[in-house]
């Protein structure tokens, strides 16, 4: 497999659990509060639908932490997965397909909680 796909895909993976992390930061004890960002990723001004922050407050011009963005940035960085792993095909068609189609799922692990109860 060419290593530019290997390559875009670790800095998805890295992109999605950056979101996820963000998103679960108001659920994590304190501690976890110690966090850091890429400041030329920021410093241009807000993402489109964020909400700005009075220069004056911040150094940047909007909250890296919204949760809304965290969100957006989750279902697209799910999507641009998706759309590697569809080009992946050509070169690696078997470890495309084990990417978009884990071995688990939610659906599964609800299916093997009732198959234990019954």
């Amino acid at each position: 497999m060419p290593a530019d796909l290997l390559e875009d895909e670790q800095t998805l993976l890295r992109e999605l659990r950056g979101a996820r992390f963000i998103r679960m930061l108001p659920h994590l004890p304190s501690h976890y509060g110690r966090y850091g960002f890429r400041i030329d990723q920021v410093l241009d001004g807000p993402p489109a639908d964020v909400t700005p922050q009075p220069q004056a407050s911040s150094l940047l011009r909007f909250d890296p932490f919204d949760q809304n963005l965290a969100e957006r940035n989750l279902s697209e960085t799910r999507d641009r997965l998706t759309q590697l792993y569809e080009r992946m095909r050509a070169a690696c068609p078997e470890y495309a397909e084990a990417r978009i189609t884990p071995p688990s799922s939610a659906a599964k692990f609800v299916a093997a909680l009732h198959a234990r109860r019954g």
